[in-house]
């Protein structure tokens, strides 16, 4: 079998074909707009970001189930590969790191449904920067809130816009503070933060079901500020009529966090990295 030769495209009908691949796989539409697309015909594609200096992120591998073990995967790596040291990139991350993963769809590699692809990765030099767990619980009880005189748990206004961004600024500085813009457009109900008069500590937002992102400024994190936070976020997803809170990522080193909450893993994933 010839290999389809691989190309960067930016067209209408590759990316229709991308979408409806995504959408079957279960992926929400995503925010794809400054991605980089390399598609081999209609038998594999991959997806990127080369919108940062010296980092590039490989977002997604795709290659049709009767075409694998035919090299079309590799060729798609080894394009992008080289597409990023044009760019002058001296690393490739997948997908990112946390709040820092332009053009996400998932995690990782998953572990358990894609290990050919992991060993295809490993094949071309990347190397193992983190473990990554999907989780979920359900919200059919109401959960404990514990009491804290020093904390306002409260939905933000607009004149909180500018300490929130301060906060994530200063805890998790990235992309956070464009979905929590977003959200608050959205919807402000569902957003909680954290208040110590004009000092914002923490801040949580959810999207129906989905929970996330949950942030702590240094300082205060070790105090129980964000395991407070985290309760009042599951008791107003609960109020609002969701019946479980799941969320896509959280780094190995939260998962004992997590579970003390009653989450369970439901994936796990490989963050991987390839210096160039």
């Amino acid at each position: 079998m010839q290999i389809p030769e691989v190309r960067q495209s930016s067209d209408h009908d590759d990316w229709s074909w991308v979408f409806s691949i995504l959408d079957s796989r279960g992926f929400p539409t995503p925010k794809l707009a400054q991605s980089t697309l390399l598609i081999a015909g209609r038998e594999g594609f991959l997806l990127g970001n080369l919108t940062q200096k010296n980092t590039a992120f490989l977002s997604y591998l795709y290659v049709e189930n009767e075409s694998r073990r035919k090299g079309i995967g590799s060729s798609l790596v080894s394009a992008f590969v080289e597409l990023s040291r044009k760019h002058k990139a001296n690393q490739i991350m997948i997908p990112g790191s946390t709040g820092n993963a332009p053009g996400y769809l998932q995690p990782g590699v998953n572990t358990e449904t894609e290990k050919d692809a992991l060993q295809l990765f490993y094949r071309h030099g990347f190397i193992d920067i983190g473990d990554v767990s999907s989780m979920q619980r359900a919200l059919t009880d109401r959960i404990e809130i514990p009491h804290d005189k020093d904390w306002e748990i409260c939905h933000p206004s607009s004149e909180d816009l500018e300490a929130l961004a301060d906060a994530i600024a200063h805890s998790v500085p990235g992309e956070w503070n464009t979905v929590f813009k977003e959200r608050f457009e959205l919807n402000p109900q569902q957003i909680l933060i954290a208040k110590n008069h004009e000092l914002i500590g923490a801040y949580s937002t959810w999207l129906d079901g989905r929970f996330g992102p949950i942030g702590v400024r240094p300082e205060y994190r070790g105090r129980g500020l964000g395991r407070l936070l985290l309760t009042h976020s599951l008791e107003r997803m609960r109020e609002q009529g969701s019946a479980r809170a799941w969320f896509s990522w959280s780094d190995s080193e939260n998962l004992k966090f997590y579970e003390g909450f009653g989450f369970s893993v439901t994936k796990s994933f490989k963050r991987l990295k390839l210096d160039l």
